[in-house]
């Protein structure tokens, strides 16, 4: 009988404490927005409508006024795809590495 109390209360003693929790370290990857500045350079400077409009009325002939409107136009278009480069690299997702690229 004593065995038999003995063997129960080793058995007992066994199921009370529970097992070591087991740490396992793991490599998580997440996306972190960061701000997307690029650089454009100078700003044309463009001239605004009013000073568009005085130019033009101040313009002696029309080869005059086409030439102010077209050098305007020039600066404009030069300028252009440097934004739209900018704002395509800024809108484009880098692709993760585990992740098959589209």
């Amino acid at each position: 009988m004593r065995r038999a109390v003995l063997a129960v209360l080793l058995i007992l003693t066994g199921c009370g404490t529970p097992p070591e929790p087991k740490i396992v370290t793991q490599t998580v990857k997440v996306e972190v927005p960061v701000p997307c500045k690029p650089d454009l350079g100078q700003r044309p400077a463009l001239m605004t409508k009013d000073q568009i409009n005085a130019a033009l009325v101040a313009a002696p002939n029309f080869d005059e006024r086409v030439r102010l409107l077209t050098d305007q136009l020039l600066l404009y278009m030069g300028w252009m795809p440097q934004v739209e480069a900018a704002v395509k690299g800024c809108s484009q997702v880098p692709a993760s590495e585990g992740a098959p690229a589209q």
